[in-house]
C-alpha cells in the first residue's frame, strides 16, 4: 500500500492509499521525459564551508 498526499492551494491534505500499479503510474507521470543524474555536489556541514556561503557565524 502507497500514500499519495496530493494538496490543495491551501496546503490542505488528502491521504489516499492506493496499490503499487496506481502508484507507479503516478511516479511516472512525473518523471517522464526525465534523465539521471550521475553528479550531485554536496558539501559537509562544517564552519568553512557555511562561511564560503556568506552566512555570519553566530555568537
Amino acid at each position: 500500500v502507497y500514500y499519495l498526499l496530493p494538496a490543495d492551494w491551501d496546503g490542505n491534505y488528502d491521504m489516499k492509499p492506493v496499490d503499487g500499479a496506481k502508484y507507479r503510474t503516478w511516479r511516472e507521470s512525473f518523471l517522464e521525459g526525465a534523465s539521471k543524474l550521475d553528479d550531485i555536489w554536496f558539501w559537509d556541514l562544517k564552519e568553512e564551508n557555511i562561511a564560503i556561503l556568506g552566512a555570519e557565524k553566530p555568537d
